[in-house]
């Protein structure tokens, strides 16, 4: 039986698709370090193309483009709520952005991911570069892609 894939929408800062995927973003990347999204300057989202991944009118995922230059993107925000993971929804989030990135003209990808996920951007094609660097209490390492 095949897997129900997301819906993805693109998601207007400041809007309240916004703020849910704040949510997420805070229960899957601040709160483990007892850190509370909300305290950050979050900014740089207002410059960032968004998308919010639904299944039955929930939002299940979440993925973010940041232009960087005339050629180059970084993908950045990349969850899945962990209910649904194992189904194939991080390669479809990363498949979709990596399309519309394309589409846009961009032909570079970078992004910053959890070591602990290096694996898995590797399989997509993504080369590690630089040393492993803290970010809010967990390894990351950059990652790049050419498209």
């Amino acid at each position: 039986m095949k897997k129900e894939m997301p819906e993805m929408r693109k998601v207007e800062y400041g809007s309240q698709e916004y703020e849910e995927i704040m949510d997420l973003r805070n229960e899957y990347f601040r709160k483990p370090q007892g850190m509370d999204i909300r305290n950050e300057d979050n900014s740089i989202d207002e410059k960032s193309v968004m998308y919010g991944g639904y299944l039955d009118g929930k939002l299940m995922s979440c993925i973010f483009y940041l232009p960087k230059d005339v050629n180059t993107a970084q993908v950045k925000a990349v969850i899945v709520d962990e209910k649904y993971q194992g189904i194939g929804a991080g390669k479809y989030l990363m498949d979709f952005i990596e399309e519309k990135i394309k589409s846009e003209g961009f032909n570079h990808i970078i992004l910053h991911g959890r070591t602990k996920v290096e694996g898995f951007y590797e399989k997509l094609g993504y080369k590690s570069y630089g040393e492993v660097d803290i970010y809010n209490t967990i390894p990351h390492i950059w990652m790049e892609k050419d498209i």
